[in-house]
């Protein structure tokens, strides 16, 4: 039976392709039959007729006479399960000269036959291209395993709503029937597993709280590409508690095309209008008029190669509802804590605080960061001796102060240093340029406040030590 390929079909209709005719329409006389498949056998010199015996072209023994088998076949078809329609597509008779004793060639035979059959079961294959066969005990579990092929990759319908479903087995399969070891056997859901992965080992992964996919990946050493490779269709960026991923890097044997239209609704995000208005302080803003978003409605043909996408073509757009734009009104007025703090080491009327003292991002952040542009003059909070004036990692170019009283400042991120170490500075003093060196994600200059061996919120110490 040949399949060079699999008929177009339609969504929620059960996939079901004539491979039901390829098992009806098999030769209906495979029962073996002494007439058939034989050759005149030659005369020993006593006169006795001799054939070999041959099962899958291998020759076991010799029998003395044709109808001499059927005693042989009785026994052992019942002893090992055989039927005589599978024996039948195997066992050929051959003419032969016997010599000397046909007796002990037929206990041969007989010994032969009887191993023959028990290391051996009447299967179907599973043939792609040139490869390894695919060994399947029944008629059955061929049908099942080509069924669930054809369904492996249909579209999530949860995604959109889809229709005009078209899967095509890119392969040439062909499925034989013949014998093979018990041993080379495998159950439906292995054969399925080696057809699409080309393996059929198995190792999942259950997504825990903190999992990222770089992370799973990293773990089990993957790269990134080779886990989307392994889990098509899924959205790696946003994985579950408890989501199952598939560790193993499919290298199938059958290429399956699946091409089907899909229609899904997409959010039109809204746009913020800003007021920006200088009677209100910065940290405050209100919403004078809420934003919609709106709806757009998508059809697109989508070509997948075993489950991947590999094209999308739009076919039309409509909008449903156009978005409504937000308004928001934002003070832009400083703080009393951005004067407090510009006061203390920047110049007078800049500088607003981007990032407070405490936990962020996972990380502990040991100071305030004041946001300023780059070059802006940064000043000694108060006089001292310059401890530390270079680059030093996350901080950039760092200047570390060290004050009478048991005192440290910190001025890091800066765009160039003005002091050098050992350097005594008075309160006010010139010190440093502002920037955006180091481990930064803008202009701005960290500070930090080590009072007796002791890290302090720099906002509560300026607001205790006003001046």
């Amino acid at each position: 039976m040949q399949f060079n390929g699999f008929p177009l079909i339609e969504r929620k209709r059960i996939i079901v392709f004539v491979l039901v005719s390829a098992f009806v329409l098999l030769p209906s006389s495979l029962f073996f039959t002494l007439g058939a498949h034989t050759a005149s056998g030659s005369k020993d010199e006593r006169g006795y007729e001799a054939f070999d015996v041959l099962v899958d072209g291998a020759s076991l023994g010799l029998i003395r006479r044709r109808g001499g088998l059927e005693t042989f076949l009785d026994y052992s078809l019942r002893e090992y399960g055989w039927t005589r329609e599978d024996l039948g597509s195997i066992l050929r008779l051959r003419g032969a000269a016997a010599r000397g004793s046909v007796f002990r060639h037929q206990d041969r035979l007989r010994r032969n036959l009887a191993s023959y059959l028990s290391s051996h079961r009447p299967a179907w294959a599973i043939m792609v291209g040139s490869g390894e066969p695919i060994v399947l005990q029944t008629r059955r579990a061929v049908w099942k395993v080509l069924q669930t092929l054809q369904e492996a990759y249909l579209p999530d319908e949860r995604t959109g709503t889809i229709d005009r479903v078209e899967v095509q087995i890119l392969d040439r399969i062909e499925v034989r029937r013949g014998s093979h070891t018990a041993d080379s056997m495998q159950s439906a859901d292995n054969a399925v597993r080696m057809l699409l992965h080309g393996t059929t080992e198995e190792k999942r992964y259950a997504v825990r709280r903190g999992d990222t996919a770089w992370d799973i990946a990293r773990d089990h050493d993957m790269s990134l590409q080779e886990m989307e490779r392994a889990n098509p269709g899924k959205n790696l960026s946003r994985l579950s508690i408890g989501e199952e991923l598939n560790l193993i890097v499919p290298k199938p044997y059958v290429h399956i095309s699946t091409r089907f239209r899909k229609l899904t609704t997409h959010r039109i995000p809204c746009r913020t209008h800003v007021i920006w208005d200088d009677s209100m302080i910065r940290t405050r803003a209100v919403v004078e008029r809420q934003g919609v978003h709106g709806r757009l409605e998508r059809t697109e043909v989508v070509q997948c190669l075993n489950g991947v996408v590999q094209q999308r073509t739009v076919v039309s757009e409509e909008v449903l509802a156009y978005p409504v734009t937000r308004i928001v009104r934002r003070g832009t007025r400083r703080t009393p804590d951005d004067r407090l703090v510009a006061s203390a080491f920047l110049p007078g009327g800049i500088g607003i605080i981007t990032s407070p003292f405490g936990v962020r991002w996972g990380r502990f952040h040991a100071g305030i960061d004041v946001g300023v542009p780059v070059g802006t003059p940064v000043h000694a909070y108060r006089a001292g001796r310059v401890s530390f004036a270079g680059y030093r990692g996350r901080l950039g170019h760092l200047v570390i102060i060290e004050h009478p009283g048991g005192l440290v400042t910190c001025y890091g991120h800066n765009s160039r240093i003005l002091v050098v170490p050992g350097q005594y500075v008075s309160q006010g003093q010139l010190i440093a340029r502002s920037g955006n060196s180091g481990y930064s994600t803008g202009p701005h200059v960290h500070f930090e406040v080590h009072e007796g061996g002791r890290l302090r919120d720099p906002l509560v110490f300026l607001r205790e030590n006003r001046r």
